[in-house]
């Protein structure tokens, strides 16, 4: 009985001896995890054609969706409803907050309703990141109503992307 009682006593000192190691190792890897898409949509595979998109629900004009490219070659599609007439702005970001990186470049292509493609970018944005500004491209002003599908892929179809973030805004 004594043994039983010891041990059991012993427990809970185990327990916190190695709480503060736990704490620490979480504390330490949340400092190098840390992303944008904590917060975000992140992607449902599959979700390598338009049939499969992920559905981004946009708040305040905006939306934010995470992927990840892999294998090399793979497609993401992500879905976005417009309610109205909207000029559009998509580009990927890195999920990390760093500038995008030149030897990984991002291509986006924006598919209508009918899904037919109104128009790509290839690593165009900053560092190899791929951006369409509806701003300065007529093709993404004024959309009418429906639904719009969004595909990302590495431009070369040969490298995997652990983590990307794809900003979508309307205008």
């Amino acid at each position: 009985m004594s043994i039983t009682v010891l041990r059991w006593s012993l427990l809970p000192l185990m327990m916190l001896a190695t709480l503060p190691a736990l704490a620490a190792d979480a504390l330490f890897r949340s400092s190098f995890e840390s992303s944008i898409c904590d917060d975000a949509f992140p992607e449902a595979e599959p979700n390598d054609t338009a049939a499969t998109a992920t559905s981004v629900v946009l708040s305040n004009s905006t939306g934010l969706a995470c992927g990840s490219i892999s294998p090399a070659g793979d497609f993401d599609y992500f879905e976005i409803s417009l309610s109205a007439s909207q000029t559009l702005l998509v580009e990927t970001i890195r999920a990390d907050g760093t500038p995008c990186d030149a030897s990984i470049p991002m291509s986006l292509v924006v598919y209508g309703p009918s899904l037919n493609a109104i128009d790509t970018d290839n690593n165009g944005g900053i560092g190899g990141c791929a951006s369409l500004d509806g701003l300065t491209l007529p093709s993404l002003q004024g959309l009418p109503a429906g639904n719009y599908y969004i595909r990302v892929q590495q431009s070369d179809d040969n490298l995997v992307v652990p983590l990307y973030a794809l900003r979508i805004m309307l205008l």
